[in-house]
């Protein structure tokens, strides 16, 4: 399956690029110019579930980290052909689950709905890890594709993965939240990720497992953000249950201004957990920043630890002034391993305005800004609304599982 894609967006919003030929190769960004539509109409026309694609003229290209890679159209055709075989397999198999509960008619409804809607998930491409302990589904539209093939190894002691202190679904998020951070955007900022487990998955012992893999390459440091200081206690807690109770979890809102980075209170590695209220708080007796303070204690534009945006769709009321600060701090920390924990995050795209690291926008993707973005998300209605997880899915930058 051709994984390297940026094609489901790109399709949506081609207005800013310029396509060439190299060889049988498609590329973007040269001067010789070249008119693929009429080959992609030739393929796209009978395709039903991308005839809107043909109306509005558009054409895919696939598009990965922070270079345009080339691709022929060969291989083009046939990720549109796997996607659609997917979807009407998908599709298939709803009709005879429907046609099975028929019968049943105390709960035919919601069964038929279930099917519909929802489609039993495992891990396709991760092979580590005893089984989640409960069912666990994903959204048929999320189901019709795969992620990409796992090339990352994992750090851990053999005991975290032989004794179920993470499950497979969980280490699936492990091992591509980590392959994802070792790539780079255009903009020369590290990739982020998004994990979009519903309650009971685990999306904090997910988080809690990227902290200790880091750790033990390392990368010593980590800054975890929520909506409650009390969420700090849930932190220890799975990364203890994980095998990692020796990293320590320090509460910012306990430490007074200039200690963060006192040589004789300092903390010298571990979790600086903060709520993002703290983010934006100033001293008023000598003008310092916990924003400044943060950035100073990780290093600066050098940090490589994890940054984890916790509970972020629950922050989706944040005041501008904290936005902004979420937005700073990963300007100010390029290199940083962003996290973003939102069971509605790419459902509801206009809290993701602060998601920067998934490259959704902004340099050599086919949309300006976050505005941009949205505007034409919006346009597509639900179309576009099923495409952008599908896309980010594909992209390596996202999972979304929930219990059945």
């Amino acid at each position: 399956m051709h994984n390297n894609s940026g094609n489901l967006l790109l399709a949506m919003n081609t207005d800013n690029f310029d396509y060439t030929r190299e060889g049988d190769r498609v590329r973007a960004g040269d001067t010789a110019e070249m008119d693929i539509w009429e080959e992609l109409d030739a393929f796209l026309v009978d395709q039903p579930e991308f005839s809107e694609m043909v109306n509005m003229g558009q054409a895919v290209l696939p598009e990965l980290n922070n270079h345009m890679y080339s691709s022929s159209l060969d291989q083009e055709i046939q990720h549109f052909q796997t996607i659609e075989e997917k979807v009407k397999a998908n599709k298939e198999e709803s009709i005879e689950e429907e046609d099975a509960v028929v019968d049943h008619e105390d709960d035919g409804e919601a069964e038929m709905s279930q099917a519909d809607t929802f489609a039993n998930y495992k891990p396709s491409k991760s092979d580590v890890g005893l089984k989640h302990p409960d069912l666990v589904v994903e959204t048929s539209s999320l189901a019709s594709v795969e992620p990409p093939d796992v090339d990352y190894t994992l750090a851990f002691p053999p005991s975290v993965i032989a004794d179920g202190k993470l499950s497979a679904l969980q280490l699936e998020v492990v091992i591509y939240a980590c392959q994802q951070h070792s790539r780079f955007l255009a903009s020369d900022e590290r990739a982020g990720f998004l994990i979009g487990d519903g309650v009971g998955v685990g999306k904090g012992r997910s988080a809690a497992g990227i902290i200790y893999e880091n750790y033990l390459r390392g990368r010593k440091k980590a800054l975890w953000f929520s909506v409650s200081s009390d969420l700090k206690y849930d932190a220890e807690r799975d990364l203890r249950d994980i095998g990692a109770p020796d990293i320590s979890v320090c509460l910012l809102s306990k430490v007074k201004y200039g200690n963060l980075n006192g040589e004789s209170s300092g903390i010298l590695d571990g979790v600086v957990f903060s709520t993002y209220s703290s983010l934006i708080r100033e001293s008023r007796g000598n003008n310092e920043s916990r924003i400044n303070e943060l950035v100073q204690w990780c290093g600066g534009e050098f940090f490589e630890g994890p940054i984890i945006l916790d509970e972020c769709h629950k922050a989706k009321n944040l005041s501008t002034k904290t936005s902004a600060k979420v937005i700073e701090l990963q300007k100010r920390l390029p290199k940083a391993r962003i996290v973003y924990c939102s069971a509605t995050g790419a459902s509801e795209l206009k809290n993701m305005a602060y998601m920067t690291r998934l490259g959704l926008w902004g340099k050599s993707t086919p949309f300006q800004n976050f505005q941009d973005f949205l505007n034409t998300v919006e346009k597509w209605g639900v179309r576009g609304m099923e495409l952008v997880p599908m896309e980010m899915k594909l992209r390596d930058m996202y999972l979304a599982r929930q219990l059945s």
